[in-house]
């Protein structure tokens, strides 16, 4: 039913196959990394972490400083199934979906707490998902076991393993 279905173990366990595979897997949110930053300012064209030069921002990609600039998620999560832990790197797109809430809105707020946002993000802690994951050259070649979420999918209930949305795609 889904694209490349495996176990958390056997993705780590993979070997080299091509510049980049994509895989899904069923497993759960167990913990959330919020020591470390949970986002990035981002180039508002091509959304690429910019870098900062003195007073002023840089894009690397587009090779300019930005016209605007966005907070973006990159929430480090731990996820677990029956196999294997791992972890994972979720971008603003797919945290959207978990969070309800933009990165901008939550840094945007007046009363915006640090306390408060890491509260929201352990909330999420538990949930079990579909990951569909983008391995690449670090993954293959240098055997580096943090993965990219390519996209999330919500699994009906805790008792039943069929997606809402099962129109996985390859891209």
């Amino acid at each position: 039913m889904l694209y490349n279905r495996k176990t958390l173990r056997e993705i780590t366990e993979i070997a080299y196959e091509s510049e980049k595979q994509f895989y899904t897997a069923e497993a759960t949110i167990k913990s959330i990394d919020t020591s470390d930053e949970w986002y990035y300012i981002g180039c508002g064209k091509c959304n690429k972490k910019l870098q900062k030069e003195g007073n002023h921002f840089y894009c690397p990609k587009c090779e300019k400083e930005p016209e605007k600039t966005c907070p973006r998620y990159k929430l480090k999560l731990e996820i677990c199934d029956h196999t294997a832990t791992t972890t994972c790197t979720m971008f603003e797109t797919e945290a959207k979906k978990l969070i309800k809430q933009s990165a901008r809105f939550l840094i945007d707020r007046d009363d915006c707490d640090i306390h408060e946002q890491a509260e929201k993000f352990q909330k999420i802690c538990g949930q079990r998902l579909i990951f569909q994951f983008r391995l690449n050259d670090y993954n293959f070649k240098y055997g580096y076991q943090d993965y990219t979420v390519h996209r999330i999918f919500f699994m009906d209930s805790e008792e039943d393993s069929s997606v809402q949305h099962v129109n996985v795609e390859q891209n």
